[in-house]
């Protein structure tokens, strides 16, 4: 048999680094584009750290190269962690008259 085809291929680990290092300088340039609606500014520095979060869970974590069990089970409490995220603006908001009751907010 070929050997070739019995050995595991290894990640390109300089080049995923060398995606993350551009994307960092990514978001760096557009968290400093105050030209932008602020709605589009989040909507971009989130795209980009999942983009960078995804690099990292596929290549240094190797969810890549696992099977598809544990694939699901990184993926499955991405929709949990959003509800969460979209909630909270509301809760603290609720609860903003209490803290500036207390004189903890300017």
């Amino acid at each position: 048999m070929n050997d070739f085809a019995h050995r595991k291929q290894h990640p390109n680990y300089f080049g995923i680094w060398a995606w993350l290092f551009v994307l960092t300088i990514v978001e760096v340039a557009v968290a400093f584009a105050s030209h932008m609606p602020r709605n589009l500014l989040l909507l971009a520095l989130v795209a980009l750290a999942v983009w960078k979060a995804a690099l990292v869970g596929m290549y240094f974590m190797h969810l890549k190269f696992e099977g598809k069990g544990l694939r699901i089970m990184a993926v499955a409490p991405i929709p949990l962690a959003t509800k969460m995220a979209r909630s909270a603006p509301s809760r603290a908001a609720r609860r903003a008259p209490i803290v500036s009751w207390l004189g903890l907010l300017p």
